[in-house]
């Protein structure tokens, strides 16, 4: 799929690990996609409101400034309810991410410590999701890492 420049859809990563950022901004050159990364909840809240190319946010469920990665997700959700919510944690168990996707809070998670290829056949799907325009939960089959 090819895009006018202005249409590339973005992931926005959101991480205070700003190693972490850029590692993995470097992993995703070359996808068909573009990568906003930001250090910082308020940094990401600021950008969603003026990057409409958005299609999915990946966000380490980690707690900075009395709020937590969950509780972003959340408010992003109120802000633009079609964004597709990426979550990774260490502390969080399998359990309990599958229940937030099962909730429809999330739609993709991963159990830190994660396979790269996992989170980009993820990104991936999200993308094939952002291009049909369908904007749903998740299905089942869809392998986490």
């Amino acid at each position: 799929m090819s895009y006018s420049n202005k249409k590339i859809p973005t992931v926005l990563i959101v991480d205070e690990n700003i190693k972490f950022l850029d590692l993995i901004e470097r992993g995703f050159k070359g996808e068909e996609f573009l990568v906003a990364a930001k250090n910082s909840f308020e940094d990401a809240l600021e950008y969603l409101q003026s990057d409409k190319t958005i299609f999915l946010i990946i966000c380490c469920h980690c707690e900075s400034r009395g709020i937590d990665g969950l509780s972003f997700l959340n408010q992003v959700s109120n802000h633009s309810p079609k964004i597709l919510k990426y979550l990774t944690s260490c502390c969080l168990s399998r359990g309990e991410l599958e229940s937030q996707r099962i909730k429809g809070n999330i739609q993709y998670y991963s159990k830190l410590p994660f396979k790269f290829t996992g989170v980009l056949k993820n990104i991936r799907e999200s993308l094939k999701q952002y291009n049909k325009k369908i904007y749903q939960s998740t299905p089942d089959h869809l392998i986490h890492s």
